[in-house]
């Protein structure tokens, strides 16, 4: 875990604890002012003022609204997860921004590890994704379970929109705005500077990991995918542990986004029969298959890294 320690190394300029409530507030300041900053390209482009502006985000029946909600998210993602990390890292840190994409060119290996690890894990994860789609709450919740699902079935109305593929563009550009931007920017947050600067705090690298991935999950305010994406925030984060690289949990997001964001494409130009958004049951079988995959897979990923760091010296 040499590598990986050598983000612990890197302190910030206040200590841990007050730096992490500075990367916090200047994330949720960057969330508001580059959502309005977005806005003025398209204003602009559309000629429709603010108000106008506004609406076109919520009218998916006008075909002006795919590129409003694609430049919004895209603009506010770029600058909340990536600029405003960016501007924090040199401003308290003092550190080189290279530090936290360097990448061993030695080795493709782990490339290929954390891309089977991660497919494996998708399809082990289908399991608590449906189960938390059907959890039910006491009636004395009933206020927030309403709540939630009418949270849920607004996310999804958008989610089916921006994901209507009409060509092969589209498709490419989501990838940027799903895959890539959320990618690189959610990692280098969550697990680059929240999860190091916890473990800097409780000196628990497993406490880290899943306090970040709480985080992470609790960020994307969808409470039935709450528990499937926390898992998910977890290995990203063990990843990050595991190898010392960054750039392998970026890999590794942009490989489970991006594999859906395809698989979607070629099923709805029937080039594919597989919906992978399809909430019915994997078989326990094929579930069970791919953790014994997965794990065989993720012992060899981490025996491979120690080997190296033994090699290193």
């Amino acid at each position: 875990m040499q590598k990986y320690n050598s983000f612990l190394e890197i302190r910030d300029l206040k200590g841990p604890g007050l730096g992490l409530l500075q990367l916090v507030l200047f994330c949720f300041g960057g969330m508001i002012v580059f959502q309005i900053i977005s806005v003025m390209p398209l204003m602009l482009l559309f000629n429709t003022g603010f108000e106008g502006t506004m609406r076109l985000l919520t009218d998916m029946g006008d075909p002006r609204s795919k590129v409003a909600l694609y430049t919004t998210q895209a603009v506010g993602s770029l600058g909340a997860f990536i600029l405003v990390p960016l501007f924090y890292i040199k401003l308290y840190q003092g550190t080189k921004v290279s530090t936290y994409f360097s990448v061993d060119t030695r080795n493709w290996q782990p490339l290929i590890y954390v891309t089977l690890i991660t497919f494996c894990f998708m399809v082990v994860n289908s399991l608590f994704i449906e189960w938390n789609l059907n959890l039910k709450f006491p009636e004395f919740m009933s206020g927030f379970e309403q709540w939630a699902q009418a949270k849920e079935e607004q996310l999804k109305v958008i989610t089916d929109y921006l994901t209507d593929f009409s060509g092969f563009g589209e498709l490419l550009v989501a990838l940027l705005v799903v895959a890539i931007i959320p990618g690189i920017g959610e990692e280098l947050l969550f697990r680059g500077l929240i999860q190091t600067r916890l473990q800097q705090l409780t000196r628990n690298p497993h406490i880290a990991i899943w306090v970040a991935a709480i985080f992470f999950s609790a960020f994307h305010f969808q409470f039935y995918g709450f528990v499937p994406r926390m898992l998910l925030g977890a290995l990203f984060g063990y990843i990050f542990y595991w190898s010392g690289s960054l750039v392998l949990a970026m890999v590794a997001h942009f490989f489970n986004n991006g594999f859906s964001l395809v698989m979607l494409y070629l099923y709805k130009n029937d080039l594919v029969g597989f919906n992978i958004d399809d909430t019915e049951t994997v078989p326990l079988e094929t579930v069970g298959f791919f953790f014994i995959i997965g794990a065989a897979l993720t012992y060899l990923f981490i025996k491979f890294h120690r080997n190296l760091e033994n090699a290193d010296g």
